[in-house]
């Protein structure tokens, strides 16, 4: 799908496009276009190299996903690899989706594969009121689609931060549970993110400090925002990335504990049953023993003798582990 807005300075007034007109809009240098290419058809992406005529290494990437963030300089257009947020935060894990830009003086492309909540929420503030937003120039829309796109990370941040203090939690109070496999699923969702914004805040900080003809002068202060919520962003991933593994020491620690202390319970157990059992052995063979006590012919007393024997061993073994402390 292919919407196209063109802002005529002029007129001061915002009108849509059609695609049969964009080669004619494309060369009027009195206001700022428009063209976002939503999971377009191979037709509609011919328009990329027929009508707009960019470079055929960025439109590689545009088909290819790209799996980090980056902007390059082509003679005449910026070409920007963004990463936004998925829609289908319920039913996927976290993950990011891919939106290109391209940007020339008076035109601003965008491509993206899937439905984007910054893309539509640009385009409804461009509907709403086009001077605001594209009467500033198709630098400043841009920025406006990668701030929205920025925003939309903090209610990710939020659930993450949520879920892993969740997890801290449990991981404290319930033994039972195995929640390894929701700590490792929750940290790679934060590096996931690490990895994608680290690259996106490069990207950001290349657009605001001037490096670029086609950013405008007053935009560059824009774009030091976006650097700086990245910049938080990232401190809030740092600070994920800690949390969980602490949460999964903490938890890793327990079951630890929980384990010597089965296995103290049956080692003591153990140690008090084996002199029992050396002296039944013994009391089972048909020999004399020690005292007078024959085997278990005839002689019930040396039955009551040897299990009065081995209650006592017992008793005094407990009684000494008790006092040295290791039980």
């Amino acid at each position: 799908m292919i919407r196209a807005y063109f802002w005529d300075s002029d007129n001061q007034r915002l009108e849509q496009v059609a695609c049969e007109d964009l080669a004619r809009t494309h060369y009027r240098e009195e206001g700022a276009l428009w063209v976002d290419l939503e999971a377009p058809t191979e037709e509609e992406f011919q328009v990329l190299s027929s009508v707009f005529s960019f470079h055929p290494l960025a439109l590689e990437d545009c088909r290819a996903e790209t799996p980090l963030p980056k902007v390059e300089e082509y003679n005449d257009f910026l070409f920007i690899i963004m990463h936004a947020p998925s829609l289908a935060r319920d039913t996927e894990p976290t993950l990011t989706r891919e939106v290109d830009a391209f940007l020339r003086p008076h035109l601003l492309v965008t491509h993206h594969v899937q439905p984007l909540r910054s893309v539509t929420s640009t385009r409804e503030a461009v509907e709403r009121s086009g001077a605001l937003v594209m009467g500033r120039g198709c630098s400043y829309l841009l920025y406006v689609i990668f701030d929205a796109l920025v925003s939309n990370y903090f209610p990710i941040i939020d659930e993450l931060s949520e879920s892993t203090e969740e997890l801290e939690g449990r991981a404290l109070t319930e033994m039972g549970a195995n929640i390894l496999p929701e700590l490792q699923m929750q940290r790679r969702d934060v590096m996931h993110l690490k990895r994608i914004l680290g690259p996106q805040r490069e990207v950001a900080t290349r657009l605001s400090r001037g490096e670029f003809p086609l950013i405008a002068g007053q935009t560059l202060f824009y774009f030091r925002d976006i650097t700086d919520a990245l910049t938080r962003i990232n401190e809030e991933l740092e600070m994920l990335r800690d949390l969980i593994a602490f949460a999964r020491d903490s938890y890793l620690g327990a079951i630890t504990v929980r384990l010597n202390n089965i296995m103290m319970v049956l080692t003591i157990i153990a140690t008090v049953m084996m002199p029992p059992t050396l002296i039944a052995s013994i009391w089972g063979m048909n020999v004399w023993l020690p005292g007078g006590l024959k085997g278990a012919e005839g002689r019930p007393e040396a039955f009551i003798a040897l299990m009065a024997l081995m209650i006592a061993i017992g008793v005094g073994m407990f009684w000494w582990f008790r006092r040295r402390g290791w039980w």
